[in-house]
């Protein structure tokens, strides 16, 4: 709980505690949020993230899907170095596909966070690549194969990046 408050509250000076945070499996969802909060997206809560987000033993991986989601998010907001806004980005897909096992909530999420993603190739090539996964739930491999049939029933070529 004195984590959550961090997440509130937390100023520059806990900064070091919440990265030595970011790679637990437990505290990390926390950590991470908090660092975002306090500032924002950097070479380094980047790094931090990409860290986090490589666990394979999340805690609570559904919340991690979520700040995965605000990471990307604040990773595409005003003001974002560029070069970090496409490594937040890189470190968001690379665990959208490999670690994460709420596809539904993630793509649902990109949907939401950016209208043009719903028929487009990148949304293709992204249940594209989690189709392979042989870990999917059947409800998450109905939803995957759904949203492909839909999107390749429009000429591919025609969908915009």
């Amino acid at each position: 709980s004195a984590l959550e408050q961090l997440v509130k509250y937390g100023t520059f000076e806990q900064l070091p505690f919440l990265y030595s945070c970011a790679t637990n499996p437990v505290l990390g969802n926390a950590a991470i949020e908090a660092v975002l909060r306090i500032e924002g997206v950097t070479s380094n809560s980047v790094a931090a993230a990409e860290s986090f987000f490589a666990i394979s033993n999340h805690d609570d991986s559904l919340q991690t899907t979520r700040l995965c989601l605000n990471f990307m998010t604040q990773a595409t907001g005003v003001g974002v170095d560029p070069t970090c806004s496409s490594n937040a980005l890189r470190v968001a897909h690379d665990f959208s596909v490999g670690e994460n096992c709420h596809y539904y909530c993630f793509d649902r999420g990109q949907i939401t966070r950016d209208a043009s993603y719903r028929y487009s190739q990148r949304r293709l090539a992204y249940l594209r690549q989690v189709s392979l996964r042989d870990d999917l739930f059947e409800f998450q491999a109905n939803y995957v194969t759904n949203a492909i049939n839909e999107l390749v029933a429009y000429p591919e070529a025609d969908l915009p990046d």
